[in-house]
């Protein structure tokens, strides 16, 4: 029963909180480069707001986005995908007449 009905019940949940779970991560990792990281992305934005050069800024920012959206689209969106309609929390056009 646990693995039958009470997994599959809760796999949309959990991609849920996985996706959360891990834009937060990324978000303390940028800030913990920041504060006091000696490299890393968020250090070279950070680095480069203090000496005045927004052209590394906005690179920074590119590649922050870059990198979450291909996180995003290779990983978490096809396992979303998978389990959201697998497990019946999508509607099908027959079923609604």
């Amino acid at each position: 029963m646990f693995l039958e009905v009470i997994v599959p019940g809760a796999l949309p949940s959990v991609a849920g909180g996985i996706r959360t779970g891990l834009g937060y991560g990324w978000r303390a990792l940028v800030a913990a480069e920041i504060i006091v990281g000696t490299s890393g992305v968020g250090f070279m934005m950070f680095d480069a707001r203090r000496v005045g050069d927004i052209s590394q800024v906005f690179l920074g920012m590119v590649v922050l986005g870059t990198l979450w959206y291909a996180l995003d689209a290779l990983i978490l969106a096809p396992f979303e995908r998978a389990t959201v309609e697998r497990w019946g929390m999508v509607r099908t056009m027959e079923a609604d007449g």
